[in-house]
Formats: C-alpha cells, structure tokens, sequence
C-alpha cells in the first residue's frame, strides 16, 4: 500500500480535479447522502444482485466532491490502471501536459486523465447517444481490465445493503455469479468518490426485451392467440429491445431462437431461401444478413437469427441506439401435424444476449410464447330415430370469410382443411361419420348434397358457428363452444381438450312408394303371379338339364 498523502498542487489541477470528482458525482441520477456515516448502498428496486468494489484511489473527499491527498488505494491498483493507461494515450497526454520525468504513476495525474477520459455526465448519461461512444469504450475498458485481473481485492456488497467504505475514488462492477438470473443485466462500470457520509445510488442496468405476436385475421389485431384452418398464412412477429446502457458494452452480443411446434411452418416461396422468406429491420431500415455479422439459419422447426455484436463497426452506418428496436416478420402455416383442441400450436422465442458491460457472460430471456388454434368438426349422420348410423350421405362445408356478409365469398373447406372457392364434397363412412380436421373458429354452412339410400335429402342447410373462448392471462383455450341452427341437426358434443364439435344429424326416411326396393317387388301381378314363374323356371332348368343327360343313338339301316 502507497501511504503517501501528496497535498493538493497547484491551484489548477484542485480545480481540475474537483470537477472530475463533481462530474462522476453527476453520474448518478438517485444518488444522495445521509450525514454523519461512511459508506455506500447500491439501490435496486428488485430482484438480489450483489456487486463488487475497487477502490482506485485513497482520498480526502468533502461534502461536494472536492478531493485532497489523492494516492494510489495500492501498489497492485497502480499497476492495474497504469497499465491500461499506456495503451490508451496516457504517455503521451503525460509527456504533453506534465513533462517533467516520473510524472505518470503520480495519482494525481492518473485521477485527472481518468476524469478528461470517462466524460461529462451529459455525454455517459444520455441513452440517446450514438452506440459508438469512446468515453463509454474507455470508462468500460478500464472497468473490464481491473475487474479481470483477478489479483486486485475488492468488497463485496449486496443490493440495499450498507458497505462501510473508506474515503477514496471507487469503481463499483456487478458480481458476474449474480447474473444466473433469467433476463438480469450487469450495471454498467460506476465510478463515484465517497466521502465521510453514507451513499445512496442506484445501479445503472436495464436488461433487453423480447417478445412475439400473431395476427388474428378476423380482427386483424396482434396478440398472443390466433385460430387458424390448415395451411391458412398466418403473420408473426418478433420485437426486440437492447440495453438502455448499451453504449458502455465494448462487444454486445444478440441471437433470436424462434421455435415452432411441430405443427407449425414457416412459408419459404418456391425456390427460395429462409433469408428471403423474413424481413429484418432495425428502426425503419431493412437489414440483409451477410453471413458474418447477421446469419440467418433455419432447420424447419428453429428459425436462428443471429447478430455477431451490435457494437461493431459494420453496424454503426445504421445509428444504432439504445432506443433501437430490431423486428424480425415471416409467415407460417398450420401443416398436416397441427394439434387441435387446447393443447394448440405454440411457437416461442429466445433472446441469448450480452448481460455484463465488463464480463462476457450472457443470458437468456424467454418470450411469453404465442399459440395457434385449430379444430375439428365432426358430422354424425344417423336415422330419424336415432337407431342407426347412415352412411353413404355427402355434404359440402362452407364458411363465410371474415370481414364479409356476402354468401359469393364463401369458402369451401376441402378435405385437408384448407379452403378453396371450389366445393368438396365429404361422404359418410360405415359408422356414419365425417371428420374434418384443422378448422377455424366462426360460421359455417353444412349442405347435404346426397342423402343415403332409403332417405330423404335435407332440404335446408344447416347453420353452425365454433367460438372458442381464451383466457386472457396465459393464452390458454379454455372453452370451446358451438351453437346449431336447424331442426334437422344439433350439437351432441363439444371438446376444448381435443377441439371436436359433434353434430348429429338426422335424416327422414322416404315413403315407402319411393323406395327403389319396394317399386321393383311390384311390378308383377301379386304374389301367387310370382311364385308360379319362379316354378316354370325350375321346371324348365330341370328338363335340360335332363335332356343333357341322354345320348342320341344313331339310327341303323337294315340290308334285306
């Protein structure tokens, strides 16, 4: 430890230094005092982070940042600094300003370089700076080599909690073993003097965002829930923030996993790639990805989108700030594995990012994920008393589009469970029944183009309308209703687990006159009239098959 007290020199550099020490004051925007004790608390409004602290110099510090008898807190720290310094124009700002020789490990030269390097409280304060700061890069890049060193003691203090604190210049950096923690960001490097009384401030971290959406089309609103036919486009889109301290991170590191359940696709036109497929913007500018400092990657269930660090040089052209928000759009569709019912079709995203101005730890944050809905109508046909099943019956299925009341605008739901302009037609199977998979919620019109054998054809459409209700707190489906205009059919059951509504319909047999069996019984002349044809045509069948039995004997001539 360097116990020398070298008392103020000249007027100047006092004031110099009582208006660096006043400026890193500054820098704290809830910092203040309580008389009468020595020390610091860091205030966080939630969550435990603990943090650890340097002291750089030891130094009489008065009530308004004023500084005296600064020196090194020790031989270790001024080798740490002094280090740093020579690589970052401290020789040559020495060999300028204090010329005469063995003038740079003086503490007073160091702390007055420090304060002309780490800048004014409005230029490290205001988020809405360019992400290129070379304040922030020299503030953080001195935070980062003197809390890796690894052989410089420090204190440890948890947040809200008192740490007695002698009077000197220290340097306050998260404990990285605290950033375990999903979505919890480092401080960014806090220098401050303390004095003779307790002091109160505020760490300066503010973690990134994440979150993703789905356009439901019958309201064409964004939200966490969508219903959703069978290869019907479905928008999403994926909106990120970055730190409000961004520009005190050296290198900041930004990945997107976007993960699809099995039943869902992203839409990739024909013969083309995933990277044309999305659209990647960063305040109103479309980003391309080049395949170094953006990769686009996607394996058909995981989309990767991936920023190798945001404070490089290539992206400072695009104005890159803390304000910035980068939104990531594609389409998908419900293919042939989509899950109906309550489970649905979640799709999810991770934001793996930098978390540490002076570390290179990162962390994960979870988007609350989105899901698509999908369901399923079954048909039941059965007799008008309900005795028997019906097969062989054939219906369309229509649906009126969103946002339409004209019938011309219908669509027909095909066998796959998509939509098309074009009827298909579904017939009944052995147990009378049609199953039509991946159908959105709304209203729909059931015809009955062909009625079974021996029963009327249905002479009015039936009108069903599929509403699902959502809670609104988690996404989930948690009921599924379906009401039923038609004196023909009804709704017989109805599933929010698996998303089947049944409905039963009844078909009237025909009179018997109609009945195609009963007409071909009556066209002889009764049935003694029947029973003696039948009786000719055995006799018939029984005297050839006779006559076949005998051999013809040719006939001889007698000679006399």
């Amino acid at each position: 430890m360097d116990q020398r007290r070298c008392r103020i020199l000249p007027n100047a550099l006092t004031r110099a230094l009582k208006l660096a020490l006043a400026l890193c004051l500054a820098l704290l925007p809830a910092a203040h005092s309580f008389a009468e004790e020595a020390g610091l608390v860091v205030e966080r409004p939630a969550g435990d982070m603990s943090y650890q602290c340097y002291q750089v110099f030891c130094a009489e510090v008065s009530d308004d940042g004023t500084a005296t008898d600064i020196a090194w807190a020790s031989d270790e720290m001024r080798d740490a600094v002094l280090a740093y310094l020579q690589v970052s124009g401290y020789t040559e700002w020495i060999a300028e300003t204090h010329p005469d020789e063995g003038q740079a490990p003086i503490a007073q030269n160091a702390a007055e370089y420090l304060s002309l390097r780490i800048g004014t409280a409005e230029q490290i304060g205001n988020d809405s700076q360019p992400a290129h700061s070379d304040q922030a890069a020299f503030s953080t890049g001195l935070a980062r080599a003197l809390a890796n060193n690894g052989h410089l003691p420090f204190q440890s203090v948890s947040a809200n909690e008192q740490f007695a604190a002698t009077e000197g210049y220290w340097l306050i950096v998260t404990d990285p073993s605290s950033l375990d923690t999903e979505g919890e960001s480092g401080t960014s490097p806090i220098w401050l003097p303390i004095g003779g009384t307790l002091q109160a401030i505020q760490e300066k971290a503010a973690s990134p965002t994440i979150s993703k959406d789905v356009l439901e089309a019958s309201s064409n609103t964004w939200g966490k829930v969508a219903d959703a036919f069978r290869k019907e486009s479905l928008d999403f889109r994926i909106t990120g923030t970055l730190p409000r301290n961004l520009v005190d991170y050296t290198r900041f590191h930004y990945r997107l996993t976007d993960t699809h359940s099995d039943g869902l696709s992203i839409a990739i036109p024909e013969g083309k790639t995933i990277a044309d497929a999305i659209s990647i913007t960063i305040g109103d500018t479309l980003i391309k990805p080049d395949g170094e400092n953006l990769q686009v990657g996607y394996d058909g269930k995981a989309l990767i989108i991936d920023f190798a660090d945001l404070r490089s040089g290539y992206w400072e052209p695009y104005g890159i700030t803390s304000d910035s928000s980068i939104v990531v759009t594609y389409k998908a569709f419900l293919n042939e594995r989509a899950i109906a019912g309550s489970a649905g079709n979640s799709n999810d995203v991770t934001l793996t990012c930098s978390n540490d101005p002076t570390g290179d730890s990162e962390s994960d944050i979870h988007a609350t994920p989105v899901k698509v809905y999908t369901h399923t109508l079954r048909l039941r046909k059965v007799s008008s008393d309900a005795s028997k099943p019906l097969n062989g019956a054939k219906f369309t299925v229509r649906m009126l589009r969103a946002g339409t009341k004209d019938p011309r605008q219908a669509c027909y739901v095909q066998a796959d469970g998509s939509f098309s302009p074009n009827a298909c037609e579904f017939a009944t199977d052995s147990n009378g029944v049609v199953t039509i998979e991946g159908v959105d919620s709304g209203d729909y019109t059931v015809v009955e183009t062909v009625a079974p054998d021996g029963y009327q054809r249905l002479q009015s459409d039936i009108q069903i309308s599929i509403k699902p209700t959502v809670s609104e707190a988690d996404g989930h489906l948690a009921k599924l209703t379906a009401t039923c205009l038609s004196d023909d059919a009804h709704v017989s059951s109805i599933s929010a687990d698996d998303g089947i509504a049944t409905l039963t319909v009844k078909n009237t047999p025909l009179p018997k006159a109609d009945r195609p069996v009963e007409r071909l019984a009556q066209t002889g002349v009764g049935p003694i009239a029947s029973t003696l044809v039948l009786c000719g045509l055995v006799v018939i069948a029984v005297s050839l098959a006779a006559n076949r039995g005998k051999r013809r004997v040719p006939r001889r001539h007698r000679s006399y």
